[in-house]
């Protein structure tokens, strides 16, 4: 065939019957169709379907779904057993000690929560607790994780120590601008990493104020064991002693910290206790600046001529760190301010002391404070080095504020003995006082917040019994108790009323009370006129009767306390029986008293009007079982008495604080009649902290249940239903004087029921947690 040419069209031979084609468009290629995959078998090539590709995807996908949900299911079943068990531990009250990551926190009567759950080995997990904590100065609530390590046994799991390589292989150690050194456990590694800017810009602003030179350094370590702690009486929930210091509560409650003249022994963060939130670690960053602080001072102004454990002791360098801190923004800054009551103890008692309790931190903080009340700030820093070569209280004044011999005496007469001037009431007593940080205050129903009684700072404050005509009240004011007299915009300071307790009326005019230690028992005081008579020795305790003539002693005996009745100006003396916690009736005619016949716990009744003929009212078979069965009776357990103002019913509250008086305890409220019939039992489980109380006219009884609300008990129907306050933790409540409104008093502020007969009543907030208990003005 020729060549073709531009001229001659190809052509295609083809069978085909020969058709003309319009003339049109040609149209465009087609998509080339998707390809299927080909599967490859010997000898075979298989297209699969599309659809059948999908089925094989959402199969797989079912499976590993399916495996997904299996192991979350066992993760979680396994996480609920964990908690079941963390919350049996937690409501133990044989469990002997409670962990606490810093010393000044309380623990809250809430359980642990597992925050994460971590296989260590197919035997052994680690559970996160989360657990809830109170500041003791605040009352704000603390959230810390503690690890708890759990190994297999048969039939489930049980607690079990963390594994030897926990820690990490090694205790690393970190120096701080050559002043601060830390030595930590690998694990706390992150954490201590976290800290140190801010212990040093702590360290940088206290050397600027008291000059520190070169070689002076602080140690920190913390230790892999957690040396625990024993809250010994001092139930949770009803707050630490208020110092208005945080320091000075930190020393006082120090048993989780070693402080040692060489360095400060923390627990490992990773054992007592990890901050958990922002606010947490603040407070602990703050809490181990403070402890910092005070080992800085004494590297500062060590003594060579005392002891070295004394001098650590020293309670004046103690107080002028608690200045410092103050104005550093790590403690309460009123804690300069506190200058009343005058000391409980004097400046040379004081230098020799090496126990520091309450008193002691809180005398030396009034002596410094008074001190230096006029004085530059540089003062502060010539007293703290001035430590250093003192061999006395007044030649450390001579040296620190430059004085002659002369003037340190005449100074140091001045600020122990002269009561600091105090001006009139700052308010008058209207409807309600609250127990606050900063002391008491008053509250009134048009008010907003409440405002204080007093002129000046008085921490540590608390309100006692009203006089009968009440325009009088007995309160301890700083620790040391006088009587606030309303009708004269004044303030009495009892004699020796820093050992004074037990403060009771007798009239509108003459009260009576106890010296803490003293050998003379009861002491009667006249107002204005002195004390006029103090009468018998050797007893334990004591109760005056409502019209203010007999009393009720509680004497010392072989065989146990013995109550005994005698007129309270003295005169012939008749035994009752044995026992303690006497509590009048409100018409003076019965006494009821906590009886121990050595196996369980009784309450009984002393008829005063029919030859003193005692009723058994209670023992714990009435509960079905005894609860002090495990743990000893005296040591562990409390029982408190009410009547109820018409005399017909008593409220009782069996507690037990377990063996060292830790939140991990029980309680038991109940209500009887006088003639012992009508035993009725109105709450069991987590403790109650006190009796509510009955209202005035005698037909309601209140309490309040830890976490739930408050619950109101009708006693003529027997109907006991809830208003619900979810979270509060327990401290007291408190019918008012008339009516039917309700004080309740929690560390998370103070709530007033408007009405507790309703249904659903009002709750109104009185206060945040700087106020944690109120009382009704009669």
């Amino acid at each position: 065939m020729p060549k073709p040419t531009d001229e001659i069209l190809d052509w295609v031979v083809s069978d085909t019957p020969f058709t003309e084609e319009a003339d049109a468009e040609l149209p465009l290629e087609a998509p080339t169709a998707p390809r299927s995959r080909v599967f490859t078998f010997p000898m075979l090539k298989w297209a699969a379907p599309r659809r059948v590709t999908l089925m094989l995807a959402l199969a797989a996908a079912v499976i590993l779904l399916a495996v997904w949900l299996g192991t979350a299911w066992s993760d979680y079943q396994l996480k609920q057993e964990i908690q079941a068990l963390i919350q049996s531990e937690d409501n133990d009250p044989l469990i002997e000690f409670f962990e606490l990551p810093l010393p000044l926190l309380q623990p809250s009567s809430a359980s642990g929560t597992v925050e994460t759950l971590t296989r260590v080995s197919p035997n052994l997990l680690r559970a996160d607790v989360r657990r809830t904590f109170l500041d003791g100065l605040t009352q704000r609530e603390m959230s810390f994780l503690q690890p708890q390590f759990y190994r297999r046994i048969e039939g489930g799991w049980e607690r079990t120590t963390p594994p030897e390589d926990f820690w990490g292989a090694e205790v690393l150690e970190h120096t701080l601008t050559q002043r601060l050194t830390l030595r930590y456990p690998a694990v706390d590694a992150e954490f201590v990493k976290e800290l140190m800017p801010k212990l040093e810009a702590v360290l940088a602003r206290a050397c600027a104020e008291w000059q520190c030179p070169p070689d002076v350094t602080v140690t920190v370590a913390w230790g892999s064991s957690v040396p625990h702690v024993a809250l010994e009486g001092a139930p949770p929930n009803l707050g630490f002693p208020n110092y208005g210091s945080r320091l000075l509560g930190l020393i006082d409650y120090s048993g989780l910290v070693l402080a040692r003249p060489e360095h400060l022994i923390l627990g490992s963060p990773h054992a007592a206790g990890l901050p958990a939130d922002a606010a947490s670690e603040k407070f602990y960053t703050e809490t181990l600046s403070l402890l910092i602080l005070r080992q800085l001072a004494f590297n500062l102004s060590r003594n060579p001529q005392v002891r070295e454990v004394d001098d650590y002791q020293n309670p004046f360098r103690i107080a002028l760190v608690a200045r410092l801190a103050a104005r550093l923004g790590l403690e309460n800054p009123r804690t300069p301010e506190l200058v009343n009551p005058n000391p409980h103890r004097q400046d040379d008692e004081l230098w020799r002391n090496n126990y520091l309790d309450a008193n002691t931190l809180r005398s030396a903080l009034v002596i410094t404070n008074r001190l230096l009340q006029t004085q530059p700030i540089t003062a502060e820093t010539k007293l703290l080095k001035a430590l250093a070569n003192a061999n006395g209280v007044l030649s450390w004044m001579i040296d620190g504020l430059n004085l002659s011999p002369r003037e340190a005496i005449e100074l140091s007469d001045k600020v122990n003995f002269e009561p600091w001037p105090i001006e009139n009431l700052a308010a008058d007593a209207s409807e309600i006082l609250l127990e606050c940080v900063d002391g008491i205050q008053v509250w009134r129903g048009a008010q907003t917040k409440p405002e204080p009684l007093l002129t000046g700072y008085f921490p540590e404050s608390t309100v006692g019994q009203f006089s009968p005509d009440g325009q009088k009240l007995i309160a301890h004011i700083s620790g040391q108790m006088a009587v606030i007299d309303f009708s004269k915009d004044t303030l009495i300071w009892l004699p020796n009323g820093g050992i004074a307790q037990n403060g009771q009326w007798l009239d509108n005019e003459t009260l009576a009370y106890q010296l803490f230690g003293d050998a003379v028992g009861v002491r009667l005081y006249q107002l204005y006129e002195g004390e006029v008579l103090a009468f018998d020795s050797d007893i334990d305790g004591y109760a005056v009767s409502p019209n203010g003539t007999q009393a009720i002693i509680t004497r010392l005996h072989a065989n146990g306390p013995l109550l005994t009745l005698m007129p309270v100006r003295g005169g012939e003396e008749q035994a009752i029986d044995f026992g303690f916690l006497p509590q009048w009736s409100s018409k003076g005619d019965a006494v009821a008293f906590v009886s121990n016949d050595g196996s369980q716990v009784q309450i009984k009744l002393a008829n005063l009007q029919k030859d003193e003929t005692v009723r058994l009212l209670f023992n714990e078979e009435m509960l079905g079982k005894s609860y002090t069965a495990n743990v000893p009776y005296y040591t562990d357990t409390l029982t408190q008495i009410q009547w109820s103002l018409t005399g017909e019913w008593l409220a009782f509250n069996l507690r037990n604080f377990g063996s060292h008086g830790n939140s991990r305890s029980r309680s038991w409220i109940g209500i009887v009649r006088r003639d012992g019939e009508g035993f009725r039992l109105l709450a069991e489980g987590a403790l109650h902290s006190n009796l509510g109380g009955f209202s005035a006219d005698g037909r309601y009884f209140a309490l309040v249940k830890v976490g739930e609300g408050v619950l109101i008990h009708n006693l003529a129907r027997n109907i006991t239903r809830l208003i619900p306050a979810p979270g509060l933790q327990n401290i007291a409540a408190q019918w008012s004087p008339a009516g039917y409104e309700v004080l309740i008093s929690t560390t998370q502020g103070v709530r007033r029921i408007l009405d507790a007969r309703q249904t659903n009543p009002r709750l109104i907030s009185l206060s945040g947690p700087e106020c944690y208990r109120a009382t009704w003005v009669p």
